[in-house]
């Protein structure tokens, strides 16, 4: 795990160390990480290492082997394939090194030849070239500042944040989805001249022109397998392999157990492999059943961590820390404004894995979006193949249920509008419509940003009928992405890399190749997973379909914890002119009163948005000269 800077004077002008030397300043973010620099004319490279050497097969933070320099935070999972691909000798070539053979031979299609997590970047000393890429689904950040002086590039923005002389505005579409609950898209930041380069993208500058393209678009993996039965072992294959690709390096191991299946698969696969440690979000004792979400998932957690006989569970309640100082430390941390919450929340988790020394946190996400999605449309599908009528005969639907449900796709794909207003006037507005009203945006920003219009366009998507489709687009959709940025430098701060066996680029190709019925059958969702986890899991998890969706159950307590602190901010931001530009501060007060005296889950407030505002509250006071 590494966090690296590199800095292009693009006029030829040398780069001084001293730059490079304080963007590591400000990635080091603890006392054990080690630092490289690479600095020579108009080019400089840093990294700050978090493993020691001897855990990983990174061995160089700066890899150079003239005319090129390498640099990134990569892990590749397909190093036997690429080593024989490429002709090379020895298991245990560094990835660096590995990358660069991979460019050397393939030039700016090399990524598509990559399996694994990273982010890198390869210079060319001799042609002037920059060629950086990104994972598939983003699991390693990599963000870019770029003028007609110099590019810059940090796997944070705290990193290009640190050089002098930036010309830096603040991206209003940004704020403006911020505080309307919209994910940005994968390129944007808080800042309009700092971008992201999107997931499954590379970049090149050459002669001073930018360039950055898709390498890799999602499809299903093609397969010839048989029947059910070899679709299901292949499976369960893949699912286990993609956890043990997740735990080569001799580190130690954690667990971010929810007790749903997800969490669960992975916890029990990986705890056949190594010593592992869980550690759960959940509610203490004393408040279940008083404060919102009333339950936790303490139950699942401890029926899997016996079966699988795992000593160390440890437990997070965060009780005695509010939300003020987790909202404050996001902020520091990233120096930006983020758009979601979990990492934000998740801050004492975090901390209890590093005291416990854990140096990888495996984590389930992911999987909601495809591998253990719960297929709402797989129905459709089905009846949309004659080829499934028959399975469909068999697992008990009655041939009239079959005709009726093809009758409803065929009016919905020939008369989209009619059939939405039908519905809406049979079940009232969308939950996202409601929404809408109650956002306590400033009706002139409002009006001035269209915001209207983009968070319409942004929920009013008709639904794809198509299963492989509305997966593509929920594993794509910059939600995902931003929640990888987030949380990974929100646990790197006290030593820990997340690593997702879910987001396995071969495991998500080949599932959405699977069959549909073997996605859910009988009415049964999930139905792969909870196939070839048997054995694994106890039935009572394997088979549960009640998970709660508290992920992080403490959330609100720890609100009520800072009521009074927040009100404060709350009540000193109304009669600040550059907050009362985007945020109608009457309507939100009524919120925060609302928000506070609830008892119970209700749709008046969405709590993510709520948090948001606070977020756009306290960066604004803390950054008063980038809002003119």
């Amino acid at each position: 795990m590494q966090s690296f800077f590199g800095k292009i004077n693009l006029k030829g002008n040398n780069v001084l160390q001293e730059d490079i030397s304080e963007a590591l300043k400000q990635l080091t973010l603890g006392k054990k990480q080690k630092q490289s620099i690479h600095c020579h004319d108009n080019f400089g490279f840093g990294a700050v290492q978090f493993f020691e050497k001897k855990y990983t097969k990174s061995e160089h933070s700066v890899f150079f082997n003239p005319p090129f320099l390498v640099i990134g935070d990569c892990r590749i999972d397909n190093r036997e394939t690429l080593i024989e691909q490429l002709k090379l000798s020895g298991p245990n070539i560094p990835d660096h090194q590995l990358i660069l053979r991979c460019y050397q031979q393939w030039q700016t299609d090399c990524p598509m030849f990559l399996t694994g997590d990273f982010s890198f970047a390869i210079w060319d000393m001799e042609k002037k070239e920059l060629f950086c890429a990104r994972d598939h689904f983003g699991v390693k950040p990599f963000n870019y500042y770029v003028d007609k002086e110099q590019f810059i590039f940090s796997t944070e923005i705290r990193g290009i944040l640190s050089q002098k002389n930036l010309t830096l505005t603040i991206d209003q579409q940004f704020i403006a989805d911020t505080i309307s609950i919209i994910k940005s898209e994968h390129y944007r930041s808080t800042f309009n001249e700092i971008k992201k380069l999107p997931p499954a993208h590379f970049l090149h500058l050459k002669n001073e022109k930018l360039t950055i393209s898709p390498y890799w678009n999602l499809n299903p993996a093609k397969t010839n397998l048989k029947n059910d039965s070899e679709y299901l072992a292949h499976f369960k294959k893949i699912l286990f392999r993609a956890v043990k690709r997740r735990m080569q390096d001799p580190v130690n191991y954690g667990s971010e157990l929810s007790g749903g299946i997800d969490s669960s698969s992975i916890t029990s696969i990986a705890a056949q492999h190594v010593s592992l440690k869980t550690f759960s979000h959940v509610m203490p004792e004393e408040q279940i059943g008083k404060i919102h979400p009333f339950k936790d998932e303490k139950k699942y957690i401890n029926l899997l961590t016996d079966f699988c006989n795992l000593k160390h569970r440890l437990f997070v309640t965060s009780e005695k820390t509010g939300i003020t100082d987790a909202l404050k430390n996001s902020l520091s941390l990233n120096r930006c404004i983020v758009q979601q919450n979990f990492s934000v929340f998740s801050d004492q988790l975090y901390q209890v894995a590093g005291k416990q020394n854990i140096q990888v946190l495996l984590s389930g996400f992911g999987g909601d979006e495809v591998v253990t999605s719960k297929s709402g449309n797989y129905l459709k599908e089905i009846v949309n193949d004659q080829r499934f009528e028959k399975d469909l005969q068999k697992q008990g639907y009655h041939p009239v249920k079959i005709f009726w449900k093809k009758q409803n796709i065929r009016l919905r794909n020939t008369f989209p509008g009619l059939i939405e207003i039908i519905i809406r006037l049979l079940k009232g507005k969308k939950w996202w419509a409601s929404k809408y009203k109650n956002l306590a945006v400033n009706k002139s920003f409002r009006h001035n940003l269209n915001i209207k219009k983009r968070y319409f366009d942004y929920y009013h998507t008709i639904k794809k009928d198509n299963l492989i489709d509305q997966s593509i687009e929920r594993i794509t959709h910059p939600h995902v992405a931003q929640r990888l940025e987030y949380s990974s430098l929100a646990a790197k701060q006290h030593g820990v890399e997340y690593r997702y066996p879910l987001l396995d680029k071969d495991l998500i190709e080949f599932y959405l190749s699977m069959p549909p019925h073997l996605k859910a059958q009988k009415g049964i969702l999930r139905y792969a997973i909870r196939q070839v986890m048997e054995g694994y899991l106890p039935e009572e998890i394997r088979w549960r379909n009640d998970k709660s969706g508290a992920t992080i159950p403490t959330v609100f307590l720890r609100t009520l914890k800072d009521k009074d602190k927040l009100i404060e901010i709350i009540e000193q931001a109304k009669s600040n002119p550059k907050i009362t530009r985007y945020i109608d501060m009457r309507k939100y007060e009524k919120w925060g009163t609302a928000f506070f005296e609830r008892s119970q889950k209700d749709k008046f407030i969405n709590p993510g948005a709520f948090f948001n505002y606070l977020k756009l509250i306290l960066f604004i006071t803390d950054n008063p000269s980038l809002f003119k």
